[in-house]
């Protein structure tokens, strides 16, 4: 016995006209969503955007100074990395000049 054409049950049509007509339903839904996320670019990119982007980074940084400052343990990694970070450039520092005293 030979098989016909797949038939969608729900619909009665051939599965692959309903296969079809349904991946470009959901292609058109992508393209509308894709195109929805590239507008951002155009407000990102705007003068405006990027002022309120810039003053968002800013209030987020004053937050977050905040927050360790009122933190305890947060200050005190604070104090940790800047301690290591003064003591990382004094070696730089000492490093340049015990090269400039070779290289005299």
């Amino acid at each position: 016995m030979e098989s016909g054409v797949e038939v969608d049950i729900n619909r009665l049509r051939p599965k692959e006209m309903v296969d079809a007509e349904r991946e470009a339903v959901n292609r058109t839904k992508k393209e509308s969503t894709l195109a929805e996320k590239a507008e951002f670019l155009n407000i990102a990119a705007s003068p405006e955007g990027k002022k309120l982007i810039e003053l968002v980074v800013k209030k987020m940084q004053d937050r977050i100074n905040r927050l360790i400052t009122d933190d305890p343990e947060a200050s005190a990694y604070k104090k940790i990395l800047n301690e290591m970070r003064y003591r990382e450039n004094m070696a730089k520092k000492a490093i340049n000049e015990l090269y400039d005293l070779h290289m005299d």
